[in-house]
């Protein structure tokens, strides 16, 4: 829910898209505040999984779709994006990076939970940070960019 407010603010009206969704847990958030989003996900067994957690919670579970943020058409006015980084799945720098670049493709405003800092990645993009706090728990730190260009 903290996300979602950092992507939209005051602004209720704002498309939004979590392109890489996994169980849903953004989606489902910014749902539950009458907001409009959409969530993808490349890996079927997750983006059905998601599927099934918002139809628990009486949701339309098309909301999320299994698709690749590469092939995504759609322009959004926020993207909420915590980007897989090798934690719990194998994901390479390289591949964090092309995500990134990705999101050019579908949004001007990205919210951006990683695991290290990519400030000079999203500069190197075009992104300027608005803001940014490291949030940790034990020994993992989780950092939260809201930026623009």
């Amino acid at each position: 829910r903290t996300l979602v407010n950092i992507a939209v603010g005051n602004r209720s009206d704002m498309s939004i898209v979590d392109p890489c969704c996994g169980v849903g847990t953004v989606v489902l958030e910014a749902l539950s505040m009458g907001l409009n989003i959409k969530g993808y996900d490349i890996n079927r067994d997750v983006s059905y999984q998601a599927r099934l957690n918002l139809e628990h919670f009486h949701f339309d579970p098309l909301v999320i779709e299994r698709l690749d943020i590469h092939d995504l058409k759609e322009y959004y006015d926020v993207a909420i994006m915590d980007i897989p980084y090798g934690v719990y799945s194998p994901f390479t720098y390289e591949q964090q990076v092309s995500l990134l670049k990705a999101s050019l493709n579908i949004t001007n405003r990205l919210v951006l939970v990683t695991h290290e800092l990519m400030n000079k990645e999203l500069e190197e993009l075009g992104y300027v940070i608005k803001d940014q706090c490291c949030i940790r728990k034990a020994s993992f730190d989780r950092y939260i960019t809201l930026c623009t260009r």
